[in-house]
């Protein structure tokens, strides 16, 4: 007779599957992404080896499920905050913020993403994921492409965030994840072609949101 999942067996996967992804966030960040070995990670889930492979073939493979996990918060976060209605650029600060607090928040787990010896692909597929959102988002307000240039905002975010990610590794003054999300805010809005007084508006517009 032919193996049937029955609803109770799958709920038991989608739960082991889980602990081990949390495990794996919980370690990476704590320990390190090269330092968390397989045996470490199903210990924390309370599973086995045997486990990890069901669900994982790779370590990296784990790494990436754990990213789409922070995108998930980050992503859940930004459609409660984000409307239509309002304007791209209003839009676009929340983005940033939120996608800053909460990787920031993960900041070795960034910092792998982006630095270490992980497939490129696995990295183009974790941007791809917040250019589609992004883009969205900056499309769906009320100002579009004459007056907010998508392409020019979305190639900005990732080469500001990138940059001051690369600070906030060295920051010996322990600055807060506000503080940098600010900074990315005002860098890109800047690239995006902002005045001064128009980026204050609109963080000011944010921070009666978050």
């Amino acid at each position: 007779m032919p193996y049937r999942q029955t609803e109770h067996s799958r709920k038991k996967r989608e739960e082991r599957k889980r602990s081990i992804i949390e495990s794996a966030r919980e370690l990476f960040s704590s320990t390190g992404y090269e330092t968390a070995t397989v045996k470490d990670i199903v210990d924390g889930a309370g599973t086995s080896i045997g486990n990890f492979y069901f669900y994982f073939q790779t370590k990296e493979e784990l790494l990436l499920a754990v990213a789409k996990n922070i995108n998930d918060f980050v992503f859940d976060e930004i459609d409660t905050l984000a409307k239509p209605e309002y304007s791209s650029e209003l839009n676009s600060a929340i983005y940033i913020y939120v996608f800053t607090k909460h990787w920031y928040d993960n900041l070795e787990i960034a910092r792998v993403l982006i630095q270490g010896k992980i497939e490129v692909d696995t990295r183009n597929r974790l941007l791809y994921m917040h250019k589609e959102k992004l883009a969205e988002l900056t499309n769906s307000g009320e100002k579009v492409a004459d007056k907010f240039p998508l392409e020019i905002i979305i190639s900005a975010w990732q080469s500001i965030w990138l940059g001051v990610l690369e600070l906030k590794l060295h920051d010996t003054e322990n600055n807060s994840n506000d503080y940098w999300a600010f900074i990315v805010i005002d860098l890109s809005l800047s690239a995006a072609g902002l005045s001064k007084e128009e980026i204050a508006e609109t963080k000011e517009k944010m921070l009666e949101l978050i």
